[in-house]
């Protein structure tokens, strides 16, 4: 008995092997497709309360997009959670966030409110600035980092 089990388990380890590849594959694939889709930003998302925040910024950045004045957000390990956050206006302008968001350079902050009255801090990468306002065009255009005119961010730590 002993002599069979040996195949048998090479065949079992094998097959688990391959299975596991192909779906780190298809979850690599699905951020890749999710990703490169038009419209859709590398972000964080926090809850502010009593104009102050709730909790530091989270560890995993997720993808969020516009679909008219809904903010969409994916996330999850294996990027199948959706969450929808109706807003209602922006609350000022895009800016530098007051506390580190990430140790890279350029992220920028705006504050949402939301339908139900709470609201949001959305934190995006500076390639994403232009497209983080969504459907609240003027909120882009007074973005104060081209109002300043400032050529360099500054470092956060």
């Amino acid at each position: 008995m002993g002599r069979r089990l040996g195949p048998v388990l090479i065949t079992i380890g094998v097959v688990c092997s391959v299975g596991l590849a192909v779906l780190a594959a298809c979850v690599q694939w699905r951020r890749h497709r999710l990703a490169h889709r038009p419209g859709v930003i590398r972000c964080k998302l926090r809850l502010i309360r009593d104009a102050e925040p709730r909790r530091r910024w989270r560890r995993r950045w997720v993808y969020g997009e516009w679909v008219h004045d809904v903010l969409v957000i994916h996330q999850g390990v294996f990027v199948g959670g959706t969450v929808a956050h109706a807003v209602r206006f922006p609350e000022g302008v895009i800016q530098w966030p007051q506390d580190a968001v990430t140790l890279k350079r350029g992220p920028a902050t705006l504050r949402l409110r939301l339908d139900d009255g709470s609201v949001v801090e959305l934190a995006a990468t500076d390639a994403a600035r232009p497209e983080m306002a969504g459907p609240f065009l003027a909120v882009a255009a007074l973005d104060a980092h081209q109002r300043t005119g400032q050529g360099q961010e500054p470092r956060l730590r």
